[in-house]
C-alpha cells in the first residue's frame, strides 16, 4: 500500500494519468459494475454472520455488523439509480458510494 500511495503522490502533476485513473475509478463505482456483487454481499453476509458470531470478539462483531448495514446503504443507493436519470444525478448519487 505504501508503494501505491508513494506511486500516485509522485504522478500527482501528471493531469494525463489523474484523467486515466479517475476514468477507470469512476468506472469501478457504477451500479453496472457494483450492484450484483454487493447485492450477493447483503443476502449472504447476514446469515454467515448469523452462523459464525459465536467465535467472533465483540471487536470484529461490531465491525462486522457496521459493514453490513454499508453495504445495505450502498445497495439501498445503487437501487435509487433509475434509468430515467440524468447523467449528473447518476453520477452524483455513483459519487456517494
Amino acid at each position: 500500500m505504501k508503494q501505491f500511495t508513494s506511486f500516485l503522490q509522485e504522478t500527482d502533476s501528471n493531469n494525463e494519468f489523474k484523467g486515466v485513473f479517475e476514468n477507470v475509478v469512476k468506472e469501478m463505482f457504477t451500479k453496472e459494475s457494483m450492484y450484483t456483487p454487493m447485492k450477493n454481499l447483503k443476502e449472504a453476509y447476514p446469515g454467515w454472520l448469523e452462523k459464525n458470531w459465536e467465535s467472533l470478539s465483540d471487536a470484529d462483531l461490531e465491525r462486522y455488523n457496521e459493514q453490513v448495514d454499508k453495504i445495505t446503504e450502498i445497495c439501498t443507493l445503487l437501487e435509487s439509480i433509475d434509468e430515467d436519470d440524468t447523467k449528473m444525478d447518476k453520477e452524483s448519487k455513483e459519487y456517494k458510494i
